[in-house]
């Protein structure tokens, strides 16, 4: 990584304070380096939002079908297959964690500076925080519910129900469906503001390279 061939090439680090142009050098190469490990992390956001959203319509699907709003067909087993899954954001912070034996402050811009150290250890805390959470709920709640109900169970492909009268009234599958829907729309706003976020930042890093 340039930042860590940066650091280990002047020594001591101190030094670039005295020397205004190799500082600001150094300041734009940090920045080039946030806005590559960005760009990756808007992509893995923008992929989640999407599958995220395909998740949602598969337990909305199967709950209108619970509730007796249609009556069973096999075009339902790729739903039921994709009820328990969620979002993984990997989110790239080495540039982050790189810069820390330097600090921040190599950034000049204030706000700059403040909306980074935010959405590394606030916004991005959070959203794993909430993946967590998420999977612990499907993990202890709705998993056991399907498998107490369906059968050739094969992730993100298919499950059949064992019993059409049984699943229908299994208030337990019914409850965690609708806690992972509302867990999914607050976690799809979640990535929305980071997405927000992380484009104003690509605005600030701009404005900082001109």
């Amino acid at each position: 990584m340039l930042l860590e061939l940066l650091i280990h090439a002047v020594k001591p680090i101190d030094c670039l304070f005295n020397r205004p142009h190799a500082l600001r050098s150094f300041e734009k190469s940090l920045l080039h380096e946030f806005k590559a490990n960005l760009s990756s992390d808007l992509q893995d956001i923008e992929f989640n939002i999407e599958y995220l959203k395909d998740i949602k319509n598969s337990n909305s699907i199967i709950a209108r079908f619970l509730d007796y709003e249609f009556e069973y067909n096999d075009s339902l087993d790729s739903h039921f297959g994709r009820l328990s899954n969620a979002a993984i954001f990997m989110a790239d912070v080495s540039t982050y964690e790189s810069s820390k034996s330097v600090g921040l402050t190599i950034i000049r811009n204030d706000e700059l500076r403040r909306k980074i150290s935010h959405l590394y250890s606030g916004r991005y805390r959070t959203i794993q925080q909430f993946e967590q959470s998420i999977y612990n709920t499907n993990s202890n709640g709705l998993m056991p519910a399907m498998f107490e109900n369906l059968k050739d169970y094969k992730p993100l492909i298919s499950a059949t129900p064992t019993d059409i009268d049984q699943i229908r009234e299994s208030v337990e599958l019914q409850a965690y469906i609708r806690i992972h829907i509302i867990s999914i729309d607050f976690l799809i706003d979640i990535y929305d503001s980071t997405r927000e976020e992380i484009v104003k930042i690509f605005e600030l890093i701009d404005q900082e390279l001109e």
